[in-house]
């Protein structure tokens, strides 16, 4: 069975942290959690949550003092760590490699033993002390993702934004997941579109990109097309399509 770290630090943003270990809830994977005692502070500041309702969601919890965890030695497996958020603390402890409590000594851990490492860090704006404990992290194996979701998938809702980050998260760590919409193509024009559901518009050639399942292929380039009566013909073989503006190759 997999198991995966999950560690809360110190910064602002302890709801990723939350909605990581929620999505890993409902896995089969097994989860570790350390949170800090920094991490608990901010949890009463930004939620209406206790530490004891996050610890609920996990399979494993340590204090970030017990440095005889299991996870805290190189032989005891598991498929890496994420520490969302990340505080610049905890940041610049691992690129020193000062691990002093278990979160840190974890993701010690899952850099000598080449496993998967992502630092979520929620800090803004970064110094340049920040920006090279980033480097520092990275070139040591690390994965450093900053807390900065994008908006391509039209994020109606906080909600909306924290699974794009845990997302992320999670691809980043190699573990499936569908909890944000992704950047695809447009079935007609050809250019890159987010996947939405029935009324999206392609915003190069404005036509719908429904996904069809009964209507019409233009013979010509098995394209999916509408038959509309009031919009334009294709122009290969007139069949009545929605009208756009396809890129010449189309033609």
């Amino acid at each position: 069975m997999t198991e995966f770290i999950i560690g809360i630090s110190g910064a602002s943003g302890i709801a990723y942290g939350v909605r990581l270990l929620e999505i890993l809830h409902e896995t089969d994977i097994r989860t570790h959690l350390i949170i800090t005692e920094g991490a608990e502070e901010v949890i009463r500041a930004e939620t209406d949550l206790e530490p004891g309702d996050i610890e609920a969601l996990a399979d494993h919890v340590y204090s970030e003092k017990d440095m005889s965890a299991p996870i805290a030695s190189g032989s005891y497996r598991t498929a890496g760590m994420i520490i969302a958020p990340c505080s610049m603390k905890t940041l610049g402890q691992i690129a020193s490699g000062i691990s002093d409590n278990l979160l840190v000594r974890a993701a010690d851990v899952c850099l000598k033993e080449e496993r998967k490492l992502i630092l979520m860090t929620r800090e803004t704006p970064l110094s340049l002390i920040h920006l090279e404990n980033m480097v520092r992290v990275k070139k040591a194996g690390a994965s450093v993702l900053p807390a900065s979701p994008g908006f391509y998938g039209r994020p109606q809702t906080i909600d909306d934004l924290l699974d794009i980050m845990a997302g992320r998260a999670l691809d980043l760590a190699g573990i499936e997941n569908d909890v944000f919409r992704r950047w695809e193509r447009c079935r007609q024009c050809r250019m890159q579109t987010i996947q939405i559901a029935d009324d999206a518009d392609c915003r190069q050639c404005r036509l719908q990109t429904i996904q069809i399942a009964d209507d019409a292929d233009c013979r010509q380039y098995r394209l999916q097309t509408m038959q509309i009566a009031d919009d334009a013909d294709c122009r290969q073989c007139r069949l009545q399509t929605m009208q756009m503006h396809l890129p010449k190759y189309l033609y």
